[in-house]
């Protein structure tokens, strides 16, 4: 497992171009409501789908953060993936991303 990983984060290392980084929801599925997780089956499940676009990030040890989307309704985060040990260009592009959204927040 530990060789599978050093070379998952090898083949994604080097997927990277100069300056750029992943972008995707920061969960696949909007919150499940309390009710719907009283189950600790039901709580697993829907733990592991929260989860599972963070952990994709964690794995390749690489810096992620998630901001949130200026939308109505429900809470819609947008996570920022970028290289390993960039953590501060990772910040400078999430700074940069944020004056963008926060900048058309009107039209969304």
């Amino acid at each position: 497992m530990v060789r599978f990983r050093r070379a998952a984060i090898q083949a994604f290392e080097q997927s990277f171009g100069n300056d750029e980084i992943f972008i995707l929801p920061t969960t696949p599925i909007r919150a499940p409501l309390l009710s719907a997780v009283k189950e600790d089956s039901a709580f697993h499940k829907f733990n592991g789908l929260v989860l599972r676009n963070p952990r994709i990030a964690n794995m390749l040890d690489c810096p992620s953060i998630s901001m949130p989307l200026p939308v109505g309704g429900l809470p819609v985060g947008l996570m920022l993936i970028g290289r390993r040990n960039a953590d501060r260009r990772l910040l400078e592009i999430a700074a940069s991303v944020e004056a963008m959204l926060r900048g058309h927040s009107h039209a969304v």
